[in-house]
């Protein structure tokens, strides 16, 4: 948070159980509170903390769906919610959130198609709001929000591609920002926009070196 304020999620499981979810906090005086449990079973975990001291965590309970629980700036934590559908297969999810709260998750699934779900500063989630159509192989995705709310949506599997989206406008043309090798499978992204729009967008794949794009705003 912008005065100091952390938080930390960690998994614990004892053995022949579930994966437990935990969070613990500490104050602006560096003083750590007691760990809490807010998931019951969980797994590859994403958390994202506002300019206000608010967070939200993302994970998979059962590697069939996506669910998310929020922390309000007070500290207090929410019921879990479920972000996908029941009986659609994940395939990845990524989560990003800025300064005032707002939160972005996308969901790809095994169809090749991409949801967003959003949630607004006071706390609301969306439904899933189709972004890609589907139709290709995807094995990641990867989503930056600024604080104006510009977007950068990114997905693939052996090639990579983007879509952006000023907060005042909609999304524009998909973009290849990585061709199909028809060889080498994408393993990991990174995307961030920054304050003036600018989006930085990495990504690795097999057997090649890390790469960088960067997409300017002007």
């Amino acid at each position: 948070a912008d005065d100091g304020a952390a938080v930390l999620v960690f998994g614990r499981q004892a053995k022949g159980h579930p994966q437990v979810l935990k969070a613990v906090q500490r104050a602006v005086d560096g003083t750590w509170k007691k760990p809490v449990t807010i998931a019951a079973e969980s797994s590859y975990p994403q958390l994202a903390v506002d300019g206000a001291g608010g967070a939200v965590v993302v994970y998979t309970p059962n590697f069939n769906r996506v669910e998310a629980v929020s922390m309000s700036a007070a500290g207090q934590w929410g019921q879990g919610r479920f972000l996908s559908p029941r009986g659609v297969e994940v395939r990845d999810y990524d989560l990003a959130m800025n300064g005032a709260g707002t939160a972005l998750v996308a969901v790809a699934r095994g169809n090749g198609r991409v949801d967003l779900v959003r949630r607004s500063p006071r706390g609301a989630w969306s439904s899933p709001a189709r972004v890609v159509a589907g139709g290709t192989t995807l094995y990641d995705v990867v989503v930056g929000l600024d604080d104006a709310r510009d977007t950068f949506l990114g997905w693939g599997g052996y090639a990579l591609s983007g879509r952006y989206r000023p907060h005042a406008d909609g999304w524009g043309a998909t973009k290849t920002l990585s061709p199909d090798s028809g060889v080498d499978v994408l393993e990991a992204t990174f995307a961030e926009v920054a304050p003036n729009g600018d989006v930085v967008v990495m990504w690795e794949q097999e057997a090649r070196p890390l790469k960088v794009r960067v997409r300017s705003a002007s």
